[in-house]
């Protein structure tokens, strides 16, 4: 049951916000892609929301900084856990092969 709604999810969130982006295509071309500073918080916000090398942009730049910082958090984590298992081996005279 758990691995369904790991699949569907994300797979019902990618159809709604598609959904959207064609909507509002077919209803308000004109509001597609970047706005003027002039066309309202909403057009605009919509306008970036379609526009596709803006969302990809975003996308790609968003995915990099988590990978990142994924990266430098794992790493602290590593050698975090190595230095407090020594200080623990120390501690208990432990040796290890």
């Amino acid at each position: 049951m758990n691995k369904k709604i790991f699949l569907w999810v994300p797979v019902f969130v990618l159809l709604v916000l598609l959904s959207v982006i064609v909507v509002t295509h077919l209803v308000a071309h004109s509001w597609v892609g970047e706005q003027s500073s002039n066309a309202g918080y909403f057009r605009k916000s919509i306008g970036l929301i379609t526009d596709a090398p803006h969302a990809t942009s975003e996308l790609f730049y968003s995915s990099l900084e988590n990978i990142l910082i994924l990266l430098v958090g794992i790493s602290w984590g590593k050698w975090q856990w190595r230095r407090e298992h020594e200080k623990f081996d120390r501690e208990h005279g432990i040796e290890h092969e």
